[in-house]
């Protein structure tokens, strides 16, 4: 892990597992209440909510937690299911705050205790989890330690603004929202400051939605003028230090691009998906009851199978066998606890039929418990991925004048768009109608570059025009096979007499100022042209990248060493312009 210059703060994941670790010790303490564990069920509603409210926000549930709550709690009155919640107490400091560690790590411990409190006083209750920025830090941080003892409890869990939110996590929700993985990279400032690690939500929790809005300089890096806003927060020389705490609060305050709310934007969706949740009050209080998370899936794909009100198979010991119609063969085998409460992954087989169908979990008696579940056709597997080799207009190196009795030189840039290596292909030349060169190149990985260059030896006055094609006799079988051949047409005159070859837009501008971002550690460079047709990134001599016209950025994908040098240009069919370089900073 990389050292911090941060005034008063400490590591954080130790802070937390001691803290959290105590107050487990507390919790397994705290005696079962045989009074309210016997409560009728008006005294213990079926759904209590912890809430755990955002940095800075007062006491309560906070704004985007509460916006969904009072939506959900609508539309559980409608089905008459009764629902209360209660906002978790932690101090929930500022996040320019020393002791947000310890805030985190209190609210942590006190979610720990009150969901072991609460399990035993209503011991039929479902629970969700919900939070906001540090609450949604504090339930993630909690959840290790709710699983062993109070895992069936718990029933869905929300959380916004995570800090510990990760692109690829399987709950995040809605699918896309976090943005384009080639362009984002989730650490936001926690991170930074106190160099979490993000990290993706145990499957146990199911179901589960996690949100991190593009831009949330909480839970994902600080871009465009919120990146502008905290240039001078970090020191240059160490990437992942910050200079002093007092400068966020003051950036924070003052800065209008900072990103970190609206998410109560989701309230009416989120709403809607935890009431579908519950099931409506029936009139009959905790029988035997089974829910299947998600409510459809594909043979072979797993759910989870959740229970309540299996109290006597809990006392007695006695496990539940489930399986799913038309099909009498148990799939898997719960065991519920004293309170009569399961949570279990069971695998679809992968012969099952597609349709609806029900799961179902046998009772003693014989009998069984049904809940409605739909077999979805598996999606058609992805086609085999292909090479698509797309070379450039050949361009014109400048080497030497295009004029009669000269030998200029020509390049193409051959880019592999596809999604798999090509492999070793043919290229041809042809000049003027006439083949002048067959011959083969190695293979070009996807997404990558290459180039090949063509001298044409004492070139003649007139009209002429070249041609290049990649992969000419069509044999390594491309998913694009019309973009493989780019001609271009051009004059040549005499030497001396003022003008030179067709096309010669002129060749681009150069780029300047090349430098890495102190703040992320990207490529950047000033665009001074208006005619190129992208830029060439070189480590060294070496090209790295081909981008596209009017990029200004790059993120790398190469090793790059203190000793090197990266350079710059801007090209069109005109030429290559000059570079600007720079070193590879070290730290």
């Amino acid at each position: 892990m990389k050292s911090h210059a941060v005034r008063g703060v400490q590591r954080i994941a130790p802070a937390i597992r001691l803290a959290v670790c105590t107050a487990l010790t507390v919790a397994l303490a705290v005696p079962a209440i045989p009074a309210l564990a016997a409560a009728a069920p008006p005294d213990c509603p079926t759904v209590h909510v912890f809430a755990a409210r955002g940095s800075g926000e007062s006491a309560g549930m906070g704004k985007a937690v509460k916006t969904t709550y009072d939506k959900f709690r609508t539309l559980m009155k409608r089905k008459k299911v009764t629902v209360d919640y209660e906002a978790l107490r932690y101090p929930a400091v500022p996040i320019w705050d020393p002791t947000m560690p310890a805030s985190v790590a209190l609210g942590a411990a006190e979610l720990v205790i009150r969901v072991e409190q609460q399990a035993a006083a209503c011991p039929e209750q479902e629970f969700v989890l919900a939070g906001y920025s540090q609450g949604a830090w504090v339930i993630h941080s909690a959840l290790p330690l709710l699983k062993d003892r109070n895992a069936g409890r718990i029933s869905a869990l929300l959380l916004y603004a995570d800090p510990l939110f990760h692109l690829k996590d399987k709950f995040a929700y809605p699918k896309g929202a976090g943005g384009s993985e080639d362009t984002r990279k989730y650490k936001g400032l926690l991170n930074r400051l106190y160099d979490l690690k993000t990290a993706r939500l145990p499957s146990w929790v199911a179901p589960a939605r996690t949100y991190c809005r593009e831009g949330d300089v909480i839970c994902s890096r600080s871009t465009g003028k919120a990146a502008d806003c905290a240039k001078d927060l970090f020191d240059p020389k160490q990437i992942w230090s910050v200079r002093n705490l007092g400068d966020l609060e003051k950036i924070w305050k003052n800065c209008p691009y900072f990103k970190h709310t609206n998410y109560h934007d989701f309230a009416a969706a989120d709403a809607a998906w935890l009431a579908g949740l519950f099931d409506e009050d029936s009139g009959v209080t905790y029988d035997e009851k089974i829910r299947v998370t998600p409510q459809k899936g594909v043979p072979g794909s797993w759910v989870t199978v959740t229970g309540r009100g299996w109290r006597e198979h809990g006392q007695r010991g006695m496990r539940v066998p489930i399986g799913l119609n038309p099909s009498a063969h148990t799939l898997v085998q719960a065991t519920p606890d004293d309170n009569g409460r399961f949570k279990v992954a069971m695998r679809i087989p992968a012969s099952a039929d597609t349709g609806p169908t029900t799961v179902w979990a046998l009772l003693g008696n014989g009998s069984s418990v049904r809940t409605p579940f739909t077999v979805t056709e598996k999606p058609a597997p992805p086609k085999p991925k292909k090479p698509d080799l797309a070379p450039s207009q050949p361009y014109d190196l400048r080497r030497d004048p295009i004029c009669a009795g000269k030998s200029p030189t020509f390049r193409v840039d051959i880019a592999n768009k596809g999604g798999a290596a090509s492999g070793f292909f043919g290229i041809r030349w042809i000049v003027d109608g006439d083949i002048t060169f067959d011959g083969g190149h190695h293979s070009i990985a996807a997404g990558a570059t290459d180039t090949h260059d063509h001298i044409w030896r004492d070139i003649t006055p007139g009209r002429h025009s070249l041609t290049f094609t990649a992969d000419f006799g069509k044999l390594i079988g491309e998913s694009n096979e019309d973009n493989n051949t780019r001609t271009v047409e051009f004059t040549v005159r005499a030497c001396g007499d003022g003008s030179g070859g067709e096309p010669a837009p002129g060749v681009p501008t150069a780029p300047s100022n090349a430098h890495f971002d102190p703040h992320t550690g990207v490529l950047m460079w000033n665009d001074n042209s208006s005619n190129e047709q992208g830029f060439r990134v070189y480590q060294n001599t070496t090209l790295r990248a081909t981008l596209p016209e009017d990029t200004t950025q790059w993120g790398g994908g190469a090793i790059l060493q203190c000793t090197d040098t990266i350079r710059i240009t801007a090209y069109n069919a005109a030429g290559e312009s000059a570079a600007s370089s720079t070193g590879v900073p070290c730290r």
